[in-house]
């Protein structure tokens, strides 16, 4: 799931949904660090 996300925001899809989706992603795998910055961007 993360690898796919992560090529839509390669492409330039950027949006709340997705960086909720890549932070949810991150978080599932133990990577908080990664999951922190995409849920930060999900906020802003």
């Amino acid at each position: 799931m993360i690898e796919s996300l992560e090529k839509m925001l390669a492409k330039g899809v950027d949006n709340p949904l997705l960086r909720f989706g890549l932070g949810k992603g991150y978080l599932d795998g133990g990577d908080c660090a990664q999951a922190t910055e995409h849920l930060r961007q999900c906020v802003a």
